[in-house]
């Protein structure tokens, strides 16, 4: 048996192999998801998700405090459409608490680049607070932490706008 694929010498490769390595990688995303999924009580794969927003004015800096899960649907929509609402009402500060979020995925992420977007063209700005672990070293690992004013107390972030 011809021991070479295009020139290159096979080698270690057992029958079957590849195909257990290359099934390995998808369960370990899965697992770490899973993981990264804190807090959530019974953990469903399809588990449907139902976020609430608290919205809070500070003479002119509002704060946003979503909770849950920010993985696209309804709960991005709703901060979506809320920040949008407050920036053409004229809301310039925005505070995002991200303390009740347990996880984010990037859809979530987009929702937020969205906003900083939206507010940096109104000449506003939008600072990030009280992020838990998890969803720290999502930031972290994307460099987005460079993008975004991130405080680590709400109290902090509204006295940088003061």
């Amino acid at each position: 048996m011809d021991n070479t694929y295009l020139g290159v010498e096979k080698q270690g490769i057992e029958k079957g192999s590849l195909t257990r390595n290359c099934l390995t990688i998808p369960l370990i995303i899965i697992i770490l998801s899973a993981v990264l999924r804190i807090g959530r009580k019974p953990l469903f794969f399809f588990q449907e998700n139902h976020m609430t927003m608290k919205v809070t004015s500070l003479n002119d800096i509002v704060v946003l405090e979503p909770r849950g899960s920010l993985i696209g649907g309804q709960e991005t929509d709703e901060l979506k459409s809320k920040a949008k609402e407050l920036a053409e009402k004229g809301t310039r500060k925005l505070v995002i608490d991200l303390g009740g979020v347990n996880y984010i995925n990037s859809t979530g992420i987009g929702v937020l680049v969205g906003i900083h977007s939206t507010y940096s063209a109104a000449k506003g700005k939008v600072k990030l607070c009280s992020m838990g672990k998890g969803v720290q070293n999502v930031f972290v690992i994307t460099k987005l932490t460079s993008v975004f004013d991130v405080e680590e107390t709400r109290d902090a972030a509204v006295k940088g706008f003061q």
